[in-house]
């Protein structure tokens, strides 16, 4: 599975939990443009990874789509 870039992943976990863009530009101390654009790579990723419903929202998508890739995340790998 593609990795996210680890700067991406904060701003992922807080949408997922349902933050708006404006409280988590004020939690993580970026600027909303920031985060805004954090939120658009991030579903472009999910969506070059293959890993984006196509039938969901953007708003929906990332909420469904990412919460499975971070539990995808927590899965410790077989040895």
């Amino acid at each position: 599975m593609p990795l996210l870039p680890a700067y991406l992943l904060p701003v992922l976990r807080m949408k997922v939990e349902g933050y708006a863009n404006q409280a988590i530009a004020r939690a993580l101390g970026y600027p909303l443009l920031t985060v805004e654009t954090y939120v658009k790579r991030t579903i472009q990723f999910l969506r070059d990874s293959g890993l984006w419903d196509a039938h969901f929202s953007p708003r929906t998508g990332l909420m469904v789509c990412g919460k499975q890739y971070l539990a995808a995340l927590e899965v410790p790998s077989p040895r």
